[in-house]
């Protein structure tokens, strides 16, 4: 039969905290870290997205003034020629050919969209400032 001795000295060996899980102090800690590790990555996100949208802008007007140079060059009108006055704009279409450049006589007007573009409209708007250079009035990403 059951030897009830020694059944009652196995069970006061047995540990007297038989409950599982974690305590709220360990919980508290995890969380805790976990919060200051989202922090962390959040900062150096924005950072990052903001160092982005700069090097978006600069890209998109170096290839609005490379768009530009070549379609001078195709119609051999000579580098730095002066642009004709013309408002911020981001409609390529309605960029400043090369009609409205000076000593351009003869030479056949064509926009840089659909010709040296591959997009109407930008995410900046741009003017063509003297000298053929082009300056971005703003962006918007």
């Amino acid at each position: 039969m059951i030897d009830r001795k020694r059944i009652r000295r196995l069970l006061r060996k047995l540990p007297k905290n038989n409950q599982k899980g974690f305590t709220l102090i360990e919980l508290l800690v995890v969380i805790s870290i976990l919060g200051i590790l989202a922090a962390v990555v959040t900062m150096s996100m924005v950072g990052i997205t903001k160092v982005a949208q700069d090097r978006a802008a600069l890209t998109e007007k170096q290839t609005v003034q490379v768009a530009l140079d070549t379609m001078l060059a195709d119609q051999g009108v000579p580098t730095g020629s002066e642009c004709a006055a013309a408002g911020a704009t981001d409609d390529m279409s309605q960029f400043p050919s090369n009609a409205g450049y000076t000593g351009t006589a003869g030479h056949v007007p064509v926009s840089l969209y659909p010709h040296y573009l591959r997009q109407q409209h930008t995410n900046g708007t741009y003017t063509c400032g003297v000298n053929g250079q082009i300056a971005q009035a703003a962006y918007k990403p």
